[in-house]
């Protein structure tokens, strides 16, 4: 292999490191910034705890739903699965 095929192909090797580990990157402060947000909305979720039953049900919500939210995994989007909950709701 002549030099300057050997330098390309040690350049394309290592420019294939670099991109992956910039996803890699990405992906983790990606997820931290998700994360973050989330603890975010989690904590809103103490304001409707504090509503009274009637005031809950009147959005389409119990306080169980909101607890059992609360206890989900950060992975898991609590507007997204309020709203779920809320359009299966028998209570709207």
């Amino acid at each position: 292999m002549s030099n300057n095929k050997l330098s390309a192909a040690k350049s394309l090797n290592y420019n294939q490191a670099s991109l992956s580990v910039f996803a890699i990157l990405k992906s983790i402060f990606g997820r931290c910034k998700k994360e973050s947000l989330e603890k975010a909305n989690r904590k809103e979720l103490i304001a409707l705890l504090k509503l009274d039953d009637h005031e809950l049900l009147d959005i389409g919500l119990r306080k169980s739903d909101i607890k059992f939210v609360q206890s989900l995994p950060l992975s898991v989007s609590s507007a997204d699965k309020l709203n779920e909950i809320r359009s299966c709701s028998k209570y709207l």
